[in-house]
């Protein structure tokens, strides 16, 4: 059997257990494996961009994770 993990559904699925998306959040370096996976399932995402390779990047992002705690 072979498991599919991020950037695919069942990845993002399998890690939220017993929770829905509505009530995880993504945290993640990589708009194809992190960001976008989460969006096809409907889960919020926050961009750490601190190599501002994303810099057209419209949604929440952030330059490191120690900025998370105002955005939360």
């Amino acid at each position: 059997m072979i498991e599919k993990f991020k950037p695919h559904a069942s990845g993002f699925i399998k890690a939220m257990g017993p929770y829905t998306a509505a009530e995880c959040l993504m945290v993640g370096d990589s708009v194809r494996c992190d960001i976008n996976g989460a969006y096809e399932i409907g889960m919020k995402s926050i961009l750490v961009d601190c190599r501002h390779k994303y810099p057209d990047y419209e949604g929440w992002k952030v330059e490191s994770i120690y900025d998370l705690r105002e955005m939360l």
